[in-house]
């Protein structure tokens, strides 16, 4: 199971840094020794001849490349640049790495919210795209760091400022 969200905040406004981490430990190190397992599999039908061995060549290079996406997801970092105008976002996983810029007339929501596959969330909703910076979490959790840094003088906008015809999301995306 995914262990609690980790954060800290770093400054005040004109810009505060939230670093948001989540780590899960058990599923990035099976997620390992099930690609490690699989390219040895993968090695050994290589070096065989035959239907067969090039069967298990391709469905083990698979299992292989399917591990690592696993472990890709199992551990990340997430930062959050909060301006008056602008939001920066660096997402940091594994293997890959995004950063993203948005206005801050963009931002829906920065809070709690339930994503269908991964329960509940900490979310930034920008213009109906979720990008989902904790999984797991518990509302009070979520509270306490949107009280943390609405201290430090930043105020994250919330679903309820919206009319309520722009409140539902258009799509939600995993990033």
């Amino acid at each position: 199971m995914i262990q609690t969200f980790n954060y800290r905040i770093d400054g005040s406004l004109p810009e505060l840094k939230v670093r948001i981490w989540q780590h899960d430990w058990l599923r990035f190190t099976k997620a390992l020794l099930w690609s490690a397992a699989c390219a040895v599999l993968a090695y050994r039908c290589l070096r065989l001849s035959g239907t067969l061995p090039l069967i298990g060549l391709f469905a083990s290079g698979a299992a292989c490349l399917v591990g690592l996406f696993v472990a890709n997801y199992a551990v990340q970092w997430n930062t959050l640049w909060l301006m008056p105008d602008v939001l920066r976002l660096r997402i940091v996983r594994l293997f890959t790495r995004t950063t993203r810029a948005f206005p801050r007339s963009r931002v829906r929501e920065f809070g709690f919210g339930f994503f269908s596959h991964n329960g509940p969330v900490l979310k930034l909703d920008v213009d109906g795209t979720w990008y989902v910076l904790a999984s797991e979490v518990r509302s009070d959790e979520v509270e306490q760091l949107l009280s943390k840094i609405r201290e430090r003088g930043y105020s994250p906008p919330v679903e309820s400022d919206l009319p309520k015809a722009d409140a539902a999301p258009n799509i939600r995306t995993l990033e």
